[in-house]
């Protein structure tokens, strides 16, 4: 019975996780980078106790059961949540990135001096002064 407990704690738990993932997406694309840090410290302690109860749960002997089919279930959704999220950080960092080099006007080849002390190469326009 004792692991029967566990189980319905990490399903709970995954649950929890479950949500925070929702939470995290959203966060991502409302560009909310405070609340998605405050979601991730959250997420950190709970896949430490998550963890926890899961060392304690393969330390007990017991058949395979209902709840375990859930678990794995919740751990599936909850796998493919993140992997969302993920993508979805990557196409904001990207985003970002894009624009640093559009404000910035970094260049694939930079424009070089010739022979006569004028500057060739591809036309250069620069939208901010990087000397500050």
């Amino acid at each position: 019975m004792a692991q029967s407990s566990v189980l319905c704690d990490e399903i709970v738990l995954l649950k929890d996780l479950l949500s925070l993932a929702e939470e995290k997406k959203q966060a991502i694309m409302a560009n909310n980078w405070e609340k998605l840090q405050k979601i991730t410290e959250t997420e950190e302690t709970a896949v430490k106790r998550l963890s926890a109860m899961e060392e304690t749960r393969k330390k007990q002997a017991g058949s395979f059961s209902n709840e375990e089919t859930e678990l794995h279930r919740l751990a599936e959704k909850l796998k493919a949540k993140n992997e969302l999220n993920q993508m979805l950080l990557n196409d904001a960092l990207a985003y970002t990135r894009f624009l640093l080099n559009t404000v910035m006007g970094v260049m694939s080849t930079p424009p070089t001096y010739g022979a006569e002390g004028t500057l060739q190469g591809t036309s250069y326009r620069q939208l901010i002064d990087g000397r500050g």
